[in-house]
């Protein structure tokens, strides 16, 4: 059985990375984005199950990030 992907989009590093291991320790396969620009690389490369959206970001914000996501049928799916 493959485990879950969940992708992180967090700018605050520690914040990101302390999310990440407690995900990863859980089982969980974790991604990580530092902005909307490489989250939206990360959900098109790798196709994570779940996503853990910042609402507040450099380039977007995670609100606008996560219209933009289920606007688009290919996402529409995603937690």
């Amino acid at each position: 059985m493959t485990a879950t992907k969940v992708l992180i989009v967090e700018d605050e590093r520690a914040i990101r990375e302390m999310i990440a291991f407690h995900l990863t320790r859980a089982g969980f396969d974790v991604l990580e984005a530092e902005n909307c620009r490489l989250a939206r690389v990360l959900l098109a490369d790798e196709r994570p199950e779940v996503a853990l959206i910042d609402w507040m970001l450099p380039d977007m914000s995670g609100l606008e990030l996560t219209r933009m996501l289920k606007r688009d049928k290919d996402y529409q799916d995603l937690s």
